[in-house]
């Protein structure tokens, strides 16, 4: 066995570690990662399992999604474990694309711990 497969297995063998080390501070989105929707009004985000106290915002953190040339900045209103993502006082998103919202490592606390960076990308049919 080589180096680049000693560390290769000792990679892989640490990703299922790195996911639970995640734990609950990871989100789930709706609609979900890879979706094609007609147009986005909102993301929902929640962090399963997990009660409303134990989660907190840090409304400092700068959430943002783009298509590649148009960017807007996103706002984070709900309380807890259950938030919703909305664009730019409140805008659809309604241009026909690609379009992809990153959420910052930190931007909630979970249970103390720092929740992890999320990207996720959407398909816009467009209305």
């Amino acid at each position: 066995m080589n180096n680049q497969s000693l560390f290769l297995g000792i990679a892989l063998a640490m990703i299922p570690a790195l996911a639970a080390a995640a734990g609950s501070a990871v989100p789930s989105l709706y609609p979900e990662h890879a979706a094609s929707v007609d147009y986005l009004p909102e993301i929902r985000l929640t962090f399963p399992g997990v009660e409303d106290e134990n989660v907190v915002l840090d409304e400092e953190m700068p959430v943002t999604i783009t298509d590649g040339t148009t960017s807007h900045s996103c706002t984070i209103y709900g309380w807890g474990a259950h938030r919703f993502i909305v664009f730019d006082d409140g805008i659809d998103i309604t241009d026909g694309g690609t379009w992809t919202i990153t959420i910052p490592e930190g931007t909630f606390s979970v249970e103390g711990e720092a929740s992890a960076p999320v990207e996720a990308v959407y398909t816009v049919v467009g209305k």
